[in-house]
């Protein structure tokens, strides 16, 4: 429990690093679905494809979130005392 601010803090780096390239892979594919290759095949109704724009509003929704709790506690590691963080 001693450091448990630093393994939180490292968990929501990881997280927002996942999301970031979740989001990039995303925007790619949906990029193929409208102008590339894939923009000429029939998108089913219930497949992943058809709810790509709503997956991605979701995960730019939860990364604002996370980097907005990343800042706290950033805002939260600089206000302790005693511990050189230079």
């Amino acid at each position: 429990m001693r450091f448990q601010w630093l393994k939180d803090y490292q968990e929501l780096d990881e997280q927002i690093l996942y999301l970031k390239w979740n989001l990039n892979k995303s925007k790619l594919e949906l990029n193929r679905w409208v102008n590339g290759d894939l923009a000429d095949v029939r998108i089913e109704k219930n497949s992943r494809s058809a709810s790509l724009e709503e997956n991605i509003q979701k995960i730019e929704k939860e990364l604002e979130l996370l980097i907005e709790q990343k800042e706290e506690m950033l805002l939260l590691i600089d206000s302790f005392s005693g511990i050189d963080n230079q």
